[in-house]
């Protein structure tokens, strides 16, 4: 049961804590939700390309049969090994079926939901953050600090540095 500060969200994406298999990424900036979901998806399992180890799924398709969400979610796998489910959300809440999940213990299973801007009292929201096993993490345009660092970053990861003075 956490909710992270936007500044602690980076810390979370570089070593995830295996206690969360339940991680709602959500935000107004859907550029920054899709790219952090994705290293999430990426990072919860040895192969992302292997799609039995890293399942994507949209909310919409699941709202005809929202119980397949928590079926694909308890399933075992056949070779054993971590499995990740990378769901984009939409208009379909799940409810019943995340609600289902957040009373589960999950083995070898991540779940990531990506999702728009969610205000606290949405049911995505409220039932990830109550969750004993569920993590939020906000994602917000960067500004002031931030920015500074995200330029760091991108300057790093190319080899470059800008001298302070």
């Amino acid at each position: 049961m956490a909710t992270l500060k936007s500044g602690e969200v980076e810390g979370f994406l570089k070593k995830p804590d295996p206690r969360y298999p339940l991680i709602l990424v959500y935000g107004p900036d859907l550029g920054l939700v899709h790219e952090r979901a994705r290293q999430l998806a990426h990072q919860a399992v040895p192969d992302p390309e292997d799609p039995f180890q890293l399942i994507k799924l949209d909310a919409d398709h699941l709202s005809n049969d929202p119980q397949r969400l928590v079926d694909e979610a308890l399933t075992i796998p056949l070779f054993a090994g971590k499995r990740a489910l990378w769901i984009r959300m939409g208009q379909s809440t799940l409810t019943e079926a995340i609600e289902t999940l957040c009373k589960e213990t999950l083995h070898d299973v991540t779940l990531i939901f990506e999702a728009g801007d969610l205000g606290p009292r949405q049911p995505l929201r409220a039932q990830i953050e109550k969750a004993k096993q569920g993590i939020a993490l906000p994602c917000y345009a960067d500004e002031g600090r931030n920015l500074g660092d995200l330029v760091d970053q991108i300057l790093a990861a190319a080899g470059q540095r800008i001298e302070r003075e």
